[in-house]
């Protein structure tokens, strides 16, 4: 399907190509291009105008990687398969080809059905071996890429922690005082009779959960951020906890909510990290609405006070109270 081979592959001679290209990755220098590199303002011919990402020069000595290569739009499958490339032309794969410039194959991240044309010298074509190579591999290459927060989604992180350690320290104090309004707001969310301090109490602990746990980059299609969350209104998870409780994971799609989306987010999943259901069972695995507004009785279905939903509208609301 990649090579369009019209023969029976010869496997030992494409495995000798294979470690060929492998060895050839291990032992060239692959060195850092200046934004002034010559070779990485020459074009891409399989994008007319577009960035090189990474190149060869002409002495086979080295794989200069270009400043494109680490923009946040390449993504990790991409940035493994041009390295593939390139070694594959350090490798000297194509000496004899017959074409000047190779038949490029897809730009998708993940397509081994079918992602590189027929015709030409295909067994010399170094996309259509990086494209092999990692179809071959198999799961390894639809793994994760580990992200990092850019500037300006720490900002936003920092920020929003901030803004939901403030609503838990505010309603702890409010709850803490004996105040009624409180209280009522309390009975309608939890649907029990409050008793203030213990509720004072657990929202001391969600607060030292949120402000004493890391917070990391959670990566798009990753095990933490993958699944949909019914409580958020976008239905994507914002934030999660992994099963070890041990951070918070910060997903793609918090960027793109609402300031109160994300502070109930970071209030609900602080709840979880504080195992407020290992003492409250009741109710813990129920949600209240998405509506981003009304204190009035946002959590009808919840019965106790082990939702951590419950708790992330609870401290919003006595918060607004107080």
């Amino acid at each position: 399907r990649i090579f369009h081979l019209a023969a029976a592959p010869d496997l030992p001679g494409m495995a000798d190509t294979i470690a060929t290209i492998g060895a050839t990755l291990r032992t060239t220098p692959v060195l850092c291009a200046s934004c002034g590199e010559p070779l990485c303002q020459r074009g891409d011919p399989r994008r007319p105008g577009g960035p090189v990402y990474a190149v060869v020069p002409d002495d086979l000595r080295s794989i200069l990687i270009c400043p494109f290569f680490f923009s946040p739009e390449t993504s990790s499958v991409f940035r493994r398969r041009t390295l593939l490339h390139e070694a594959g032309h350090a490798a000297g794969i194509d000496d004899a080809a017959d074409y000047r410039h190779p038949p490029y194959c897809s730009d998708a991240d993940h397509d081994c059905m079918d992602p590189c044309p027929a015709g030409g010298d295909t067994l010399r074509n170094v996309d259509a071996w990086a494209w092999f190579i990692q179809c071959m591999a198999g799961p390894q290459s639809t793994d994760p890429e580990p992200c990092t927060f850019n500037s300006r989604q720490r900002a936003l992180v920092t920020a929003s922690r901030f803004d939901a350690l403030s609503v838990a320290g505010r309603a702890a104090q409010a709850a803490s005082s004996g105040d009624r309004h409180v209280a009522r707001m309390a009975s309608r969310i939890f649907h029990v009779d409050p008793d203030l301090p213990v509720l004072a109490g657990i929202a001391v602990r969600i607060h030292h959960a949120l402000g004493g746990t890391p917070v990391s980059c959670g990566a798009e299609g990753d095990g933490n951020c993958g699944s949909t969350d019914p409580a958020s209104g976008r239905g994507q998870t914002l934030v999660a906890v992994p099963a070890d409780m041990g951070t918070l994971f910060v997903c793609p799609a918090f960027y793109a909510a609402g300031t109160g989306e994300r502070r109930r987010a970071l209030l609900r999943e602080a709840a979880r990290l504080a195992r407020i259901d290992a003492d409250h069972p009741d109710g813990a695995r129920e949600r209240c609405g998405a509506s981003a507004t009304g204190c009035a009785d946002p959590c009808p279905a919840v019965i106790g006070l082990g939702s951590a939903d419950a708790w992330a509208r609870f401290l919003e609301c006595a918060s607004f109270s107080s």
